[in-house]
């Protein structure tokens, strides 16, 4: 075979290869293309999911202490026999153990999101620390914004007249420790939360 041969036989051969190799990276581009479109499909599937449970666990909560309230109370108006007060505070900061240390027998009702103390003389409902801290890290999961619309809507339409009566508001010794800068920052944002609860509820609360 002739060396002109050889080299018109090495061309055809590497312009194959390379055609062959081109197809196989546009079949690969297309699959990861679908891949992808798929895993953010699941993905966007996911996180709406979570939100539904998120929102699901917040009314079961309410439902129970509704329940539990009705229980405690036996009157038609037992919604509002007895003042409510929110409790926030950063996740350590101690309330939900301030809660059970000052509770009566049978009054607590742990419901997740959102812990019921019923008194005789009020009702604490105590919000999980990572959604009332202004500056606390909330996990991508956690939907905070999500958490308090729902919330709102909830003692809106379960105790129409005066959704709340005040706000108990607690704070872990560690944050006095802090430098001023830092205790300004976070006083700043506390206060912008306060505020913010208190025009979801289009009412102003006492802050204890």
């Amino acid at each position: 075979m002739s060396p002109l041969l050889w080299i018109l036989v090495g061309s055809v051969a590497a312009i194959a290869v390379l055609v062959g190799l081109v197809m196989l990276l546009r079949m690969r581009v297309a699959l990861a293309r679908q891949v992808s479109e798929t895993s953010i499909g699941l993905w966007n599937e996911f996180r709406q999911w979570l939100r539904r449970l998120f929102v699901l666990d917040l009314r079961r909560s309410m439902r129970q202490g509704i329940a539990a309230l009705r229980g405690a109370i036996r009157m038609r108006t037992f919604r509002y026999e007895r003042p409510w007060f929110l409790m926030i505070g950063p996740a350590g900061s101690g309330k939900t153990s301030l809660l059970r240390t000052l509770a009566e027998p049978h009054s607590i009702n742990d419901s997740g999101l959102l812990n019921w103390g019923i008194f005789r003389n009020g009702v604490l409902l105590d919000v999980a620390g990572q959604y009332s801290a202004p500056m606390e890290r909330v996990a991508w999961y956690a939907y905070p914004r999500r958490v308090w619309r729902t919330l709102k809507r909830l003692l809106i339409y379960h105790r129409e007249r005066r959704p709340l009566d005040g706000i108990v508001l607690v704070l872990p010794v560690s944050l006095f420790a802090q430098f001023d800068d830092e205790r300004r920052v976070y006083a700043e944002r506390l206060a912008e939360q306060l505020r913010g609860i208190a025009r979801r509820l289009g009412m102003t609360l006492p802050v204890y």
